[in-house]
């Protein structure tokens, strides 16, 4: 396999349980697919469990993996500053994941919200996503640099220079790839 990780922060808070809770933000590639963003928890809450992941808290408990995944409502409710980095969660350096096409579907399916977090566009005009597929494609493709400018931007931000080590940026297209 070619799995390869290019950037990666881990941020951990103890709760007054006792409990912890970290989220992972990472760009990685796996199986030679484009390098990804995504963001995700891990919340040790619970005793002990064979082959489980655990971990060991200020008190010197262990604590095992009681759940995990993308567990927004907890990164922002733990870690508030990496809100703004949430709505790239499953963005590559080339496009948001499947971005015309979930947008189209969900739009075409009067999914709004959907359609909106699939372009990364939270404030896209209703207007906009029900104009039909040709149109809503035409508009979704015209914004994709731009909105692809702001993820490098927040990468940046969030892993600073580390984040594109490896990687390199297509003068022409400014497609950021290994």
């Amino acid at each position: 396999m070619n799995d390869k990780l290019y950037a990666q922060r881990k941020f951990e808070i103890e709760t007054p349980e006792g409990d912890v809770f970290i989220a992972v933000a990472e760009l990685k590639s796996l199986s030679g697919q484009d390098p990804y963003f995504s963001i995700c928890g891990e919340l040790y809450d619970r005793g002990p469990a064979r082959g489980e992941a655990s971990v060991v808290n200020s008190k010197g408990q262990r604590k095992y993996l009681g759940a995990c995944g993308q567990m927004t409502d907890d990164v922002i409710k733990h870690f508030y500053e990496l809100h703004k980095f949430l709505k790239w969660h499953l963005t590559s350096t080339v496009e948001p994941m499947h971005y015309v096409a979930n947008t189209v579907y969900h739009a075409s399916k009067g999914n709004v919200d959907a359609a909106r977090r699939s372009a990364v566009w939270l404030d896209a005009p209703l207007e906009t996503l029900m104009a039909g597929e040709e149109h809503l494609t035409a508009l979704l493709l015209i914004r994709l640099p731009a909105l692809m400018d702001e993820f490098r931007r927040d990468m940046a931000e969030l892993f600073g220079s580390q984040w594109n080590k490896g990687l390199t940026t297509d003068a022409k297209t400014g497609k950021v790839q290994e």
